[in-house]
């Protein structure tokens, strides 16, 4: 593969769901995005009938000329799913690249929920350090603990969510 895939540029997240889209796929796989979008019909016409919790969600972008196109959101099932039948050495190479893609945004999601929770305690032991002496002791030991595990968990997620955060106020 001459052309380096970075994890953003494959998959994205979506009210805390992670997703691939018809148009990465075609623009990854070097396939045209009518091709991807019949393969992904193909898809969802083999698994009429089937239980299944494959999430292929029809949704809607705006082509270069302003006009409203189809695509659709896969979630990592239905991308593995659909190309599977995808066979050459660089579909191979993508595919790994799609693994590790999805596999470091969980990652990701688990370090931001980890963080989630370190703030909101973080944020309770300072109110209560200000409510009493007893708190400001306890406070003073608790502090670099949480400090140096903030440090590492800002380290292991995307700058963007650290800000959305602070937009929440939850620092």
């Amino acid at each position: 593969m001459n052309e380096l895939i970075l994890t953003q540029d494959l998959v994205f997240v979506d009210q805390n769901e992670i997703y691939t889209d018809s148009l990465i796929v075609a623009r990854v796989f070097e396939k045209s995005h009518a091709r991807v979008l019949k393969d992904i019909r193909n898809l969802i016409d083999d698994l009429d009938g089937i239980t299944s919790e494959v999430q292929l969600d029809l949704a809607n972008y705006i082509d270069f000329q302003g006009k409203e196109r189809p695509k659709y959101n896969l979630c990592r099932d239905a991308l593995t799913l659909l190309v599977m039948a995808y066979r050459t050495k660089k579909a191979m190479e993508i595919k790994l690249a799609y693994i590790k893609a999805f596999n470091d945004m969980a990652n990701q999601l688990g370090y931001f929920a980890k963080y989630q929770d370190l703030m909101l305690f973080k944020d309770k032991a300072e109110k209560n350090a200000s409510q009493c002496g007893y708190g400001l002791n306890e406070w003073k030991h608790l502090k670099p603990k949480i400090e140096e595990e903030q440090k590492f968990l800002e380290s292991k997620i995307q700058p963007d969510w650290i800000d959305q955060l602070d937009k929440k106020k939850i620092h």
